[in-house]
């Protein structure tokens, strides 16, 4: 098996931390996206450019577009929308530039088997590494995966944010009144439905800007802010754009929370750039049952039920068979999936053959499906594919027990989950066209690295993955299990 490609390691770090970001002459063997366009190239010369920490011409952009969108929630003040504290701070938020800038990790991008490294692994700020990405990989990702905070209470999860314009800018830029400013306060350091709200509108909406006409976002959450996350994302989004959800059985264990319902299950949402352009499917189909036992100059087939639920009593004729004499009607309650025109041109062309000997049970006639007639090569994603017990955080949780010994990831994701949620977006190579970047935010996944790449190398063989990570997760272990968290680091990046 061909070795996976290399990976190139950044940290997102503030400024007063760090020193100088490498220029595009400099790059410590970050790899290649395209031929002529190193990734780390493309991100160091969008942060050299900006010689300004926020600058005016960004804030004037930022505050044009807030206008038009204020405008736009007067003038549907009393219509249907989604409502809550922090909401005009979230969209301030999502307009500013990143304060920090892009550190390469000079030892793992030099070393041999990385200097041409076609991913990124990013650790840091999320929010910040979205800003980052924002300018340089603008409508070019395929697919975004977000395994966000659920906000249960037990977590960790709080909105924590340094506030870093005054109480009189927040109230001449966000138009907000002495009580909506101490509102805002309040929920900093809070993990409220609005802090949580507020937290997740700008990685939403930025992560929007990066995906392509024909990608779409999937995001895990459970109960608790399942309903918060349909609205935000139906605004963002548009609500045409709502694909649906995936189902994921989380447990098989009882867990009695004193409603009597044993909750064993998250879920997935699924929302897309323009739903008219993209394609999502699942397992592809067996087609090994496809004969061509006579020889017919269309190829394989196999016998179609010939019939339907609906139609007129046009499509309820009779059926003769010109060797046995025996007549078909279609069943009680049901109409011939056909036209009395259309199925003696089949006649005709070979698509219906009439049985010699009839045995009992059968009709009179086969009509066919050609394998040449099938639209797809795939199935339908099942919405409860999810609820197969390979995917349950146990499975997960084992993997990851092998590397850490504290317990350090709660609810970890089954990597063979993440990689069918990959697969039914993923076309074929011949379909492909243009090179797939895939933006994974992964906290917790079991051994993501090598099964990943196999799946890219087997859908889409060129495909680039970002792979962000917050290394606030790892901090706990950080001391304890150093060593297992490189290890797992290193599967991350090497295989």
């Amino acid at each position: 098996m061909p070795a996976p490609p290399k990976t190139g390691m950044m940290r997102i770090n503030r400024p007063e931390r760090i020193r100088p970001l490498k220029t595009a002459d400099n790059t410590s063997g970050a790899g290649q996206m395209e031929a002529d366009n190193k990734p780390a190239d493309r991100l160091a010369g969008e942060e050299t450019a900006r010689s300004k920490p926020v600058g005016v011409l960004e804030r004037r952009r930022f505050n044009a577009d807030f206008k038009l969108d204020w405008h736009d929630e007067q003038e549907a003040h009393d219509g249907y929308q989604l409502k809550w504290v922090g909401k005009s701070y979230a969209r301030l938020e999502t307009g500013t530039a990143p304060d920090t800038v892009l550190i390469p990790n000079a030892q793992h991008n030099s070393a041999p088997e990385n200097s041409a490294a076609e991913n990124l692994f990013f650790t840091g700020d999320n929010l910040q590494m979205l800003k980052h990405l924002r300018s340089a990989y603008k409508g070019a990702v395929k697919m975004i995966y977000i395994d966000p905070p659920y906000n249960t209470g037990s977590d960790g999860f709080v909105y924590k944010d340094r506030f870093e314009f005054s109480d009189e800018q927040l109230k001449t830029m966000l138009g907000l009144s002495d009580e909506e400013v101490k509102r805002l306060h309040i929920i900093n350091g809070r993990s409220s439905h609005s802090a949580w709200l507020s937290f997740m509108y700008p990685r939403l909406k930025i992560a929007k800007e990066l995906l392509r006409d024909d990608g779409a976002i999937f995001i895990s959450i459970d109960d608790n802010e399942q309903a918060n996350l349909k609205l935000l994302c139906d605004e963002i989004f548009g609500e045409g754009n709502y694909i649906g959800d995936v189902i994921r059985k989380t447990k098989s264990a009882t867990n009695d929370a004193g409603t009597g319902l044993n909750y064993q299950h998250e879920f997935v949402l699924i929302h897309a750039i323009n739903c008219a352009q993209i394609s999502i499917v699942g397992d592809k189909k067996d087609v090994s049952h496809y004969k061509n036992p006579d020889n017919d100059p269309a190829g394989a087939w196999v016998s179609d039920n010939p019939s339907a639920r609906s139609g007129s009593e046009n499509s309820r004729f009779e059926i003769t068979n010109p060797y046995t004499g025996a007549v078909d009607l279609p069943p009680q309650g049901r109409y011939w999936a056909f036209a009395q025109a259309t199925f003696e041109n089949w006649v005709k062309s070979g698509k219906v053959k009439f049985r010699e000997k009839i045995l009992e049970g059968q009709r009179g006639f086969i009509v066919k499906k050609y394998l040449a007639e099938l639209k797809s090569n795939y199935k339908l994603l099942d919405s409860l594919f999810g609820v197969d017990n390979r995917y349950m955080n146990q499975v997960a949780t084992k993997e990851l027990n092998a590397l850490l010994t504290d317990g350090s990831f709660i609810y970890p994701k089954p990597v063979a989950f993440i990689k069918n949620l990959i697969a039914s977006i993923t076309p074929p190579p011949q379909k492909m066209g243009r090179r797939l970047l895939f933006l994974i935010f992964l906290p917790a996944v079991a051994r993501p690295r090598r099964q990943l790449w196999s799946l890219m190398r087997k859908t889409a063989a060129t495909a680039a993955i970002f792979y962000a990570s917050l290394m606030s997760r790892l901090k706990p272990a950080a001391k304890q299990n150093a060593p297992a968290i490189r290890r797992l680091i290193k599967l991350r990046l090497s295989a």
